[in-house]
């Protein structure tokens, strides 16, 4: 049984969350396969699907990378439980799914993976958006440099160097991620801090989503700005649930 393998393996545990559309362990190409390689020989990722199955007491942190259908509220209720226990979850969650057909552009349709009122909750707001930055990954073609807007490249000074997570890494891309914020009244037990955030040339597309970088061009300067783009937050969570299922 590979999560019986996992909790006897002298690496630590950590939970995958699937049956949603996440990115798939085993896929290079698409899915999470080069992340796992890299971290291969510090964790041990067992797949876990809340339809089925608990999630087993030697999992201290769940990963829930990103979904494209409706996590249901069993399974939220078990996560949010998981987090009061003193769990830890990472997540990636994508705004929309890029759907690219033959001979035409590609159509970008909203992804409700069912996390953002939880999310509300526990004091992080997750947009709605593709966050655009003058400070983005350059293509050299032949007509000149094109810079790709939905690719911001965050260097040292927009990633926390304090913190263990952030403080070691030189740069960072971000492919067509959303923004993050903080919700106007947070719980107070809940320490919220950016570990990575745009440069302060950044703006959103909401709306008509086009990512098609010939004729692009940023808005006027009084429209751009800083957002955030990892939020960790730890403390005492309230919990999204009134009370058990």
């Amino acid at each position: 049984d590979g999560a019986l393998e996992g909790l006897l393996s002298n690496n630590p545990a950590v939970g995958y969350l699937v049956g949603h559309g996440e990115r798939a362990l085993n896929d290079n190409q698409n899915g999470a396969g080069v992340f796992r390689n890299l971290s291969s020989d510090l964790y041990d990722f067992i797949e876990i699907n809340l339809g089925k199955d608990e999630i087993p007491p030697g999992i201290k942190t769940m990963i829930i990378n990103g979904p494209k259908s409706p996590i249901p509220e069993e399974e939220l209720y078990a996560l949010d439980q998981f987090l009061m226990r003193g769990g830890s979850l990472m997540v990636l969650a994508d705004p929309y799914e890029i759907v690219q057909t033959q001979n035409a552009p590609p159509s970008y349709l909203p992804i409700n993976h069912g996390l953002t009122g939880m999310f509300s909750r526990y004091g992080i707001e997750l947009e709605r958006n593709i966050l655009l930055d003058k400070n983005a990954y350059t293509v050299r073609q032949q007509f000149g440099e094109m810079p790709l807007y939905y690719v911001p490249m965050l260097g040292k000074e927009s990633l926390d160097q304090e913190h263990p997570v952030t403080r070691n890494l030189g740069q960072v891309a971000f492919f067509a991620a959303s923004s993050l914020n903080r919700v106007e009244n947070p719980p107070a037990e809940v320490d919220l801090r950016v570990l990575a955030r745009s440069s302060g040339e950044a703006w959103t597309m909401e709306e008509n989503i086009d990512l098609n970088p010939m004729g692009m061009s940023p808005p006027a300067d009084s429209d751009l700005r800083s957002y955030p783009l990892m939020i960790l937050a730890e403390g005492y969570f309230p919990s999204f649930f009134d009370g058990p299922l």
